[in-house]
């Protein structure tokens, strides 16, 4: 993705403002590329300049090899590749696989013909030759299984050199049927989608007993080796022996195993930072204009997931305590202040912060939600508490010490990519961490989910261009098959909140500001309530305040704060027009189901336009990943974005490899509207089902 202003002659590339929204890295890598590797022959960030096209020169090197393994390929052997004429192709995205376990590196270049607009790609090795990547990826995953079943690599390290009685608390995912998207209630009533996810949920459990009996089976273990066992949709939380686990990882209808005894992390730092008094710290978000026009949240409920008793005191600050868990867990200076403060950001009522809690007036982010919370040792108790409760929204402000070890999806990234996509359908957001000068990877890498890093305030709140991502808050991206996967997606400030007589910070506190808005989001528009997808795009493209960590988004560089900080404004008014037609629109959103039918010659049959104008705008597009099935939480398609002006000319372009969101910013340099923003894929799987979200809005820097 290059949420860049695209410019279509090379000569600027080192002198045009319109390169002012890039990356430095992003800016030196792709002029680089241009000046030096790609020769005389220089496609621009987008493709090839027509203006500049030379066939003198046509070696083209990747810029991201090491100096000595970066391949020289004519320019006419990836056009044969790729099965595009030479004097069409056009560059859309190129990127680097290193293959971990079978040793192989590859260089993958994302094509379009602009003379059909077929999308295409040519795959090459370090020494230049042709490689077919779905023989490589399939290689690959073969050698992972081969060295550790369906485990994760964290937990078999943990176990291979354990004693076979080691005991042992696991996940695991059973293979299961894929639902029916078309046949699950879609613009439904509340009765209706949830008499149809209780049916369900019964027949993917029972399922789901069938499949552990049968790998028990086949693993020659007595149903007695897994203890405390519970089934939640296709996972099955148990005890176990270290043999005994290992073994089930080689079970053909299991597709994960992974640790559910990890220990748990709170996001709250005791770093100074300038303490702001919370309702002198909602104009950074605009949140103070949006109560203005009359949204607080009011009926949403917010789920707070987090173990341990609340403070007493504290609880007496949640006049709008919808319902607590009975705790099944103590800390060890018995209550806990950390669960209560993250409700309190929400909605609390001590507006004088003088430790009084009492009448009904009330302050937070979203001061008439209704709270949730959600007090278990588990995250899956916690969630499961909430889900049948209906929560709109589960914010979780901790994560565990394995998730900052590890670059892949730890085993609670799975779970809740499961169930965003089930009823009740919540937003689900979870705070990134604030490891970040230890080199911890960020938390919440869920696809279907927002993780979130922490914007510090500063001594003025009502300006939002000046606010930096803090030092602590983790932001190293998962692995991912391109490199590109980007994650915490978004930011909100958390450090540091006075609330009553405590205060609160750091990524624990920037996670129930996203939840917030999510709920004046949810709130406006009750639609929403079952549409998580277009929340997460509505979120996504309120972010106008970039650069907190002094850059904005580039695919060639691991960012600290995502697409940029919340902005609850942008939000609520994004809900007011649902554009499914063809009417431009300033502001707006959209959603519905995806199907492989959708698409023809790989361009998805839904378009949108924005009216013509001079001004900044964003344009979202979000969608599920795979979690049925044999998949564990995986991207079903590789889908791009196009924007295209009055004259046809393709303008701006969206082209990651690994995120399941794609967003364009974009900023005319003269009126040519209404612009066309189209949906395109390099292949369409014929199982293609899935659901969308999609907002954009006008904008400004801050």
């Amino acid at each position: 993705m290059m949420n860049v202003v695209q410019v279509l002659d090379s000569q600027h590339c080192a002198s045009s403002q319109r390169f002012k929204h890039l990356r430095m890295t992003t800016y030196a890598s792709r002029c680089f590329a241009l000046a030096s590797l790609l020769g005389f022959w220089a496609p621009s960030p987008i493709g090839i300049a027509q203006s500049t096209r030379s066939t003198a020169t046509k070696a083209w090197r990747h810029g991201h090899l090491p100096d000595g393994k970066r391949p020289q390929i004519e320019a006419a052997r990836i056009a044969e590749v790729a099965d595009i004429p030479e004097q069409h192709m056009q560059l859309l995205g190129e990127s680097l696989r290193r293959f971990p376990y079978t040793g192989e590196t590859v260089v993958r270049y994302k094509l379009v013909d602009e003379n059909t607009g077929r999308e295409s790609s040519a795959v090459f090795d370090v020494q230049g030759y042709a490689r077919d990547y779905d023989v490589l990826e399939a290689q690959e995953k073969a050698e992972r299984y081969r060295r550790f079943g369906a485990m994760s690599p964290q937990l078999h390290a943990r176990l291979v050199g354990s004693a076979a009685d080691t005991p042992v608390s696991i996940m695991l995912k059973l293979a299961t049927t894929e639902p029916d998207l078309e046949a699950e209630p879609y613009d439904s009533s509340e009765a209706e989608m949830a008499a149809y996810a209780a049916q369900q949920t019964a027949a993917i459990e029972q399922e789901t007993r069938r499949n552990l009996e049968a790998a028990l089976l086949a693993a020659n273990l007595p149903q007695a080796r897994l203890t405390d066992l519970r089934i939640y949709g296709p996972f099955v939380f148990a005890q176990a022996t270290a043999a005994a686990a290992l073994r089930l990882s080689r079970a053909t209808e299991v597709t994960y195993v992974g640790s559910a005894d990890d220990e748990a992390v709170l996001d709250s730092a005791t770093t100074e930072f300038v303490v702001t008094k919370l309702d002198d710290a909602l104009p950074l978000t605009w949140t103070d204009l949006t109560h203005s026009l009359g949204h607080t949240g009011n009926g949403v409920l917010v789920a707070i997931g987090e173990r341990g008793v609340p403070d007493e005191e504290l609880l007496e600050c949640l006049p709008n305590l919808y319902a607590m868990q009975e705790p099944d867990y103590t800390l060890a200076g018995g209550s806990s202040i950390h669960n209560a403060l993250a409700a309190m950001m929400v909605s609390n009522n001590d507006p004088d912060y003088n430790g009084v809690c009492s009448g009904t007036t009330t302050t937070g982010y979203a001061p008439l939600a209704r709270l949730l919370l959600a007090n278990k040792v588990n995250y899956q108790d916690q969630f499961i508490w909430a889900r049948d409760l209906g929560a709109h929204v589960f914010s979780s402000s901790f994560h565990y010490a394995s998730e900052e070890l590890s670059p892949d999806l730890h085993a609670r990234d799975l779970f809740f990519d499961y169930h965003a996509t089930r009823y009740p359908y919540p937003v689900l957001v979870f705070s990134a961490g604030n490891q970040a000068t230890s080199g911890a990877y960020a938390s919440g890498k869920g696809y279907n989910v927002l993780g979130v890093g922490n914007t510090a305030l500063d001594d003025t709140p009502a300006n939002r261009c000046d606010n930096q991502t803090y030092a602590n808050s983790s932001w190293l991206n998962p692995s991912s098959s391109y490199n590109d996967r980007e994650i915490p997606e978004i930011s909100a400030p958390g450090s540091r909140h006075q609330l009553s007589l405590e205060t609160f910070g750091d990524t624990s506190a920037a996670a129930p500001v996203v939840a917030s808005t999510a709920a004046l989001v949810l709130e406006a528009n009750t639609t929403l309530r079952s549409k998580p997808e277009a929340v997460r795009a509505i979120l996504l493209a309120s972010a106008s305040a970039q650069g907190g960590d002094g850059a904005d988004w580039s695919r060639f560089a691991d960012g600290r704060d995502g697409v940029g900080m919340v902005n609850s404004y942008y939000a609520v008014r994004m809900t007011e027009t649902r554009e499914s037609g063809t009417t431009p629109q300033w502001r707006a959103h959209d959603y519905d189901r995806m199907y492989a039918s959708d698409f023809s010659y790989s361009v998805f049959n839904k378009k949108w336009y924005i009216p013509n104008t001079t001004a900044k705008f964003r344009f979202v597009f979000t969608w599920n990943s795979k979690t049925t099935g044999e998949s564990t939480s995986e991207l079903a398609a590789d889908l791009d974005l196009r924007l295209y002006d009055n004259n046809n000319n393709l303008v701006a372009v969206s082209s990651s490899w690994d995120n399941n969101y794609e967003f364009i910013d974009f900023e005319p340099t003269t009126a040519a509207g209404p612009y066309r923003v189209e949906v395109h894929a390099k292949s369409v799987p014929s199982d293609l089902s899935t659901r969308y979200g999609v907002a954009w809005t006008l904008y400004s820097d801050c």
